[in-house]
């Protein structure tokens, strides 16, 4: 079986045909593959008996005649970060239910159609941010802890109120710009010297072609 909320976005492969639905299921030994059921943008409508919460979809690939039937039990468990899939069985031909425990299915927890379309890390924050993130708290620990260090054991004759003196690696900070500047300086000159030899290369070869056509 392979299962994705919110979407047809499971396929599998029936002769010459792929199939494409929210739920399938195959064999690929038999080369079966079946549409349990399709999306359906939110027509069916969950519903909780105070325990756990079902969501049923009728509009499967047809089976004796009538369409398949897929019912979800989404049961709730808070250590569950994302989804767990328990379970699936058939309790009757062409009756399918796939149990699942989510923190999503707490009574604490809310549920929302753009949460479902565009999920986000559980965090809400991108790696990016988290990174500068990190960058920031490093660099004010850094000044602080650098500051205080300076001011109680390399400047303890000037204390806390030589704000000069108490920069953790001054002479380094000065000095970065300069080094940045002759870096991308040098590394200016080094790509344009290998642009230049390739150049020349490209122009020597093609003087050779032409005088050894012209001896023709």
């Amino acid at each position: 079986y392979l299962y994705t909320p919110c979407g047809d976005r499971d396929s599998c492969q029936s002769n010459q045909d792929t199939l494409t639905a929210m739920m399938v299921q195959s064999d690929p030994k038999k080369k079966f593959c079946a549409r349990i059921a399709n999306w359906d943008e939110f027509e069916s409508q969950p519903t909780f008996d105070g325990k756990e919460w079902k969501l049923e979809y009728a509009n499967g690939e047809d089976c004796f005649d009538e369409p398949r039937l897929f019912t979800t039990v989404w049961r709730c468990r808070e250590s569950e970060n994302d989804v767990t899939i328990q379970e699936v069985t058939e309790p009757v031909p062409c009756h399918y239910v796939m149990i699942m425990y989510t923190k999503y299915a707490c009574p604490s927890k809310s549920y929302s159609k753009e949460l479902c379309l565009h999920p986000v890390d559980a965090s809400g924050l991108s790696g990016g941010w988290i990174f500068i993130i990190i960058l920031i708290v490093v660099i004010t620990v850094y000044c602080i802890a650098g500051y205080i260090f300076m001011a109680t054991v390399k400047n303890k004759e000037n204390g806390f109120g030589d704000m000069k003196g108490n920069i953790p690696n001054l002479g380094f900070w000065i000095v970065l710009p300069k080094y940045v500047m002759h870096g991308c300086i040098v590394s200016y000159q080094f790509v344009k010297m290998k642009i230049g030899k390739d150049d020349n290369v490209y122009h020597n070869v093609d003087d050779e072609a032409t005088a050894h056509h012209q001896g023709f």
